[in-house]
């Protein structure tokens, strides 16, 4: 025996008792034991790669086997091969848990070329389960067959026909043929199919004509509706601001203009503050101070802390009120009451303090009081786009965050965009200049003279690993100077990262890159660990538990353990609430455009959006990375584009209480 034979003999036990195997990859995919083709369908998924060897798997005899196999060419993007070899097992096959996995996996390709073969495979489907996943995809794909298909689809399936039809309706051409298909379940008895319809035109785009029917039941679900299609009618007011002040000259507008100071929740308040800040007109600002009073004065008879539901409503309605303060012509309402309810009110832990402080800024502002209370990003989110002189300030200001406001500002309105936006191209933070040249994009003309600045920045943030800022970069320099965008999108599509790929692909054409070589055989770990984590999250507003399964998205639950328990969201914001629709946090910049080294690839899966559902924040797919985020309702145009990785089991209360720039204090893993 060779003097090596028993250090390799050592080798071999050391690697089996880690559970790493050897696994021959030219061996039929049938024939491994279903643990090993497990593994490899991991290590297939996770590098993009394996097509053909996947598409055999597919008829491995362990259906949990076939459909992880499913869900993985659903993730490798590679359409074109996948297509056929999917919608074949989905005719073959006699499991309906595997053929759920192949209708998702179709919808997670993307490919539009796969409607009218799903609608065909539908119409063999006899199981409930299955049609609502095959339903489900068409969400992803579909168009306007989809539509045709829904406004057939028997009584049973409406509900999921309709939803089908909300997640599609960005692809569908014919929208009044889509308004009128909505409008056909408003009038159901199911809440549900309802909610469903109402969702379907408060994706659609606001200059949507509906009929005054429409305004009138989403109205009623304000006022008396069950907890889902109220849910809906808020983000639909809340996308329609002017309907709100509407109401008011409704057949029963005391009833239903009543309820919104009475009967809406402090959440649903919060919802709808921040559009109807776009709307300047007396009926909105009444509305908004009656709000704020409700709030404080509620607030100042409980004489409670600051941290609950009414502050977050009284902080929505008072930046309301800032916002509209920017529109000319719109005089500041008197709040002389409410400060002196505010200054009674106590504040005696740090989060009331900052909540405290934030209000009295707020209502400095509203009310034209000096401003020394606010800090200088509070200040600039004051600004009028026609201020000219404040506004320079600001985009020359030291910190970044001033700046970032500011270029918004100028977005919607400032004075000589061109101008200020070019002079933020080559500015040292790259959001800036990131978001500077999505702004110029937005413009009317192309500035092609600009190819040069643009390449050069997003030649640095391709160098300098911004992911996000070389994405942002690249699609704005199709519209500004599309000639210009093929050396960065060159250089793009060398760093191999998936996302970039997609990008360069966008402005260079022509097919992917060579996939990474399959090889003949692999060491495997074949142990999965997952056991879910418990995760304690104490912030400003009291404690919560988060629930991480691992056996939703392995690699991403692994790498947030990995970040919590180095203490890294330990002083954490959540830089994004959005009432009625998320909170995210996880950002070390605070403003959505920063993270952890390193990018996740996407682990879709097929859980739903529901309430307290905890996702992965994204730039584009293959992006995630440090932020995640909760959902406050269910959000089902969310399924199968974010990560979902866990749901809060404990605290959705606090949750709902957060209010942006409130701290993750602490932030760590539990038995």
């Amino acid at each position: 025996m060779s003097r090596w034979a028993p250090a390799l003999l050592g080798l071999v036990l050391v690697l089996e008792a880690c559970g790493v195997t050897r696994i021959a990859l030219t061996d039929t995919p049938t024939t491994l034991p279903s643990e090993q083709a497990q593994a490899v369908t991991r290590w297939l998924e996770d590098h993009r790669t394996g097509t053909d060897w996947l598409r055999r798997a597919l008829y491995h005899s362990d259906p949990a086997v076939r459909s992880r196999v499913a869900l993985a060419l659903g993730r490798n993007e590679d359409a074109e091969a996948s297509l056929p070899h999917l919608f074949t097992r989905l005719r073959d096959e006699s499991d309906p848990t595997v053929r759920r996995a192949l209708a998702f996996a179709v919808g997670q390709l993307g490919d539009a070329s796969g409607e009218p073969l799903l609608l065909a495979a539908m119409t063999r489907e006899r199981h409930p389960g299955v049609r609502a996943e095959q339903w489900s995809a068409l969400g992803r794909i579909g168009g306007g067959l989809t539509l045709a298909a829904a406004a057939q689809a028997p009584e049973e399936e409406r509900l999921d026909a309709v939803r089908s039809v909300a997640h599609a309706q960005g692809r569908i051409p014919d929208k009044a043929a889509l308004a009128r298909f909505a409008e056909q379940d408003l009038e159901s008895t199911d809440p549900e199919r309802r909610a469903a319809a109402l969702s379907v035109l408060a994706r659609a785009p606001a200059e949507l004509a509906v009929s005054a029917r429409v305004q009138e039941v989403a109205g009623r679900a304000l006022v008396t509706g069950q907890p889902a299609e109220r849910e809906v009618a808020v983000r639909l007011f809340a996308k329609r601001p002017a309907w709100l002040l509407a109401l008011e000259r409704a057949p029963d507008a005391s009833q239903v203009f009543g309820a919104l100071g009475s009967m809406l929740s402090s959440e649903e308040r919060a919802a709808l503050a921040g559009p109807l800040g776009t709307v300047a007109t007396q009926e909105s600002r009444d509305l908004l101070v009656r709000w704020l009073s409700q709030a404080v004065a509620s607030l100042n008879r409980r004489r409670s802390t600051l941290v609950d539901g009414e502050t977050k409503a009284a902080l929505a309605a008072a930046a309301a009120l800032v916002a509209q303060q920017r529109h000319a012509g719109v005089a500041a309402p008197s709040v002389d009451v409410l400060h002196t309810m505010l200054a009674a009110l106590p504040a005696p832990d740090p989060a009331s303090a900052r909540r405290k402080a934030r209000l009295r800024c707020l209502l400095a502002l509203v009310s034209g009081a000096p401003t020394t209370s606010c800090t200088p990003l509070e200040r600039v989110h004051a600004l009028a786009p026609t201020d000219a002189t404040r506004l320079s300030a600001a985009l020359a200001h030291p910190d970044a965050a001033v700046r970032l406001a500011a270029v918004d500002i100028v977005a919607r309105g400032g004075p000589e965009p061109h101008v200020r936006l070019k002079s933020l191209l080559d500015d040292p933070d790259g959001p800036v200049a990131a978001a500077a040249a999505e702004a110029l994009a937005a413009l009317p003309h192309r500035s092609p003279e600009l190819g040069p600045t643009l390449t050069r920045r997003c030649l640095r943030a391709i160098s300098s690993h911004e992911l996000e800022v070389a994405l942002s970069l690249l699609g704005a320099m199709k519209t500004i100077a599309p000639t210009a965008a093929n050396d960065c999108a060159a250089a793009a599509r060398a760093t191999g990262h998936l996302a970039l790929v997609r990008a360069a692909r966008e402005v260079l054409g022509g097919p992917l890159p060579p996939r990474v070589a399959v090889p003949e055989s692999l060491s495997l770990d074949l142990r999965v660990t997952e056991e879910p984590t418990h995760v304690e999250v104490t912030t400003d507003a009291g404690t919560f538990t988060l629930r991480l399964d691992a056996a939703l998205a392995p690699r991403t639950v692994s790498h947030l353990r990995a970040l919590i328990a180095r203490g890294f969201y330990d002083g954490l914001t959540f830089h994004r609430v959005v009432p009625g629709f998320v909170v995210q946090g996880g950002d070390p910049r605070g403003d959505g455009w920063g993270g952890s080294p390193g990018t996740l690839r996407c682990e879709n899966g097929m859980e739903p959006y529901l309430t307290g559902t905890v996702g992965i924040a994204l730039a584009g797919k293959d992006t995630g990375t440090s932020q995640w985020f909760v959902t406050l309702g269910p959000m089902p145009h969310l399924f199968g584009t974010y990560p979902v990785v866990g749901r809060v089991v404990r605290g959705m209360e606090v949750v709902l209480r957060l209010v942006e720039g409130d701290r993750m204090t602490l932030v760590r893993l539990s038995p």
